[in-house]
């Protein structure tokens, strides 16, 4: 899924590519829909995947998280 997704020239996914191959990842793999992950029929760049930690592990995860998507962007091993 990564290779088709687009990427920035650091060859890293922006927020609404994170958010997208996180659900991905998580239906196909297990079966889940997570909250904060799903488009609830919004479009898929609608929001960052950074909300989803501050409900789920706290402000601290949410700032750190945050900070490194906002930067640049995340590679396929920090997804």
């Amino acid at each position: 899924i990564f290779q088709a997704m687009p990427r920035n020239g650091e060859d890293r996914l922006p927020a609404s590519g994170v958010r997208y191959l996180l659900h991905r990842v998580f239906v196909e793999r297990h079966g889940w829909f997570v909250e904060g992950l799903t488009t609830s029929g919004d479009s898929w760049n609608s929001s960052s995947p950074a909300s989803f930690f501050a409900e789920h592990a706290g402000d601290e995860a949410h700032g750190i998280f945050e900070r490194r998507l906002g930067d640049r962007g995340l590679s396929l091993h920090e997804t």
